[in-house]
């Protein structure tokens, strides 16, 4: 999943988070709201794919 505005990228099976050359990095070093548009949120990682409904019981 690429992020694009940034062109970082996640592997959402793996979790291994790409910069926009290709290298593998630790998505701890990026600034938060790149960590969360990848799925890295506070509480856990959520696949950024798919997008919560708070009205629904699925994504």
């Amino acid at each position: 999943m690429i992020d694009p505005e940034s062109r970082y990228s996640v592997d959402p099976d793996t979790r291994v988070t790409y910069a926009p050359d290709g290298a593998p990095i630790d998505p701890a070093g990026l600034e938060p709201a790149l960590r969360a548009r990848l799925g890295f949120q506070a509480e856990g990682y959520r696949d950024p794919r798919f997008v919560a409904d708070p009205d629904r019981p699925y994504a």
